[in-house]
Parts: structure tokens; sequence; C-alpha cells
């Protein structure tokens, strides 16, 4: 009878069978990644992806939004003078209004383009050019400081966060390109 195999009482179950087949070596590792090399000899290290990299698309995402802003401020500013209202003679700080909107809707139409090729191809030009027009945008919103200065002082801390992410953490995208 089949229960009279102690096995299986006891719940024991057989032995698989064995392979007879030669084991194999493990791949080689990079010492300092601990990672398998990808290379049959071992000489080339698997590289090593920085969490840092984030920075940069969030860079590109704050490219994104405040050139869309600077955008409908541009607007705002051309299509309507009397909405932003800071001196009698119609000026803020040193330009007409027309001149300020014109200003925004160029800078924020450019960072929109420029949060794109950050999402793209991060390369050294893209994030130059970037860090150029961030800067270029921390002015222009000086400008508005004395409007709204909420939105102002939110702007440039954006931009300033834009510059330092191009800035520090540019390198490792493109070590993880």
């Amino acid at each position: 009878m089949p229960f009279d195999d102690p096995r299986m009482t006891t719940g024991h179950q057989p032995d698989p069978p064995t392979m007879t087949a030669a084991p194999q070596t493990p791949a080689p590792r990079d010492p300092e990644t601990r990672a398998p090399s990808s290379s049959p000899q071992g000489t080339h290290p698997v590289p090593r992806v920085s969490g840092w990299v984030g920075w940069i698309w969030f860079a590109g995402a704050m490219c994104l939004m405040v050139g869309g802003a600077n955008i409908v401020n541009g607007l705002i500013a051309l299509f309507d003078d009397e909405y932003y209202t800071v001196t009698a003679t119609g000026e803020l700080l040193v330009w007409d209004f027309t001149a300020w909107g014109w200003i925004h809707l160029i800078v924020g139409a450019l960072l929109m383009v420029l949060g794109g090729f950050l999402f793209a191809n991060p390369n050294p030009v893209v994030r130059t050019a970037a860090v150029l027009l961030a800067g270029l945008n921390v002015l222009a919103q000086l400008t508005y400081l004395g409007v709204y200065p909420v939105f102002a002082i939110v702007t440039i801390t954006l931009d300033v966060l834009v510059i330092w992410a191009l800035l520090v953490h540019g390198q490792e995208v493109e070590d993880d390109l």
C-alpha cells in the first residue's frame, strides 16, 4: 500500500533528481559598484545612477511651469495695461507695460522650450542656456516685485533652484545618459 512508506506519513518528500552539469562561475563584479560587469573580462564597470539626477528633471519641470506663468503675465501686460498699476506714469521701474509684457512673453516662451529640451536631451548647451535664462528671469521678476511680491518671490526661488540643480547636478545627468 502507498501509506506503508514511512516517508509519506512524516511529510518527507523524496530528494529531487540531481543535475550532473558543471557549476557555472558567477560573473565578475566591479569592486566599486558591486554590480556585475558588462564585459566578459570584468574591466568595464556598470555606471552607477545617482539619485540626484532627478533634480535635472525638476529643473525641466520648473522651467515649463515658470515659463508658462511668464507667458500669462506677459499676455496680461500686453492686452490690459490697467491690470498692473504701479506708478502714476504707468511705468514699472524703468519700462512701460508693453515692453515689460514682451520681455516676459519672450523669456517665458524660451523657458518653456528649454524646459522641454531638459527632458529630451539635457546636454551642456541646453543646461547652460537654461541657467542663463533662469538668471535673466530672476532679473525680470525683480521688476515684478513691486506689483505682486509673493508671486515674484516664489518665481525667483524656483529660478534659483533651477540654477542650483543645473549647475550642481548637471554632470551626473550626463553620466547617466
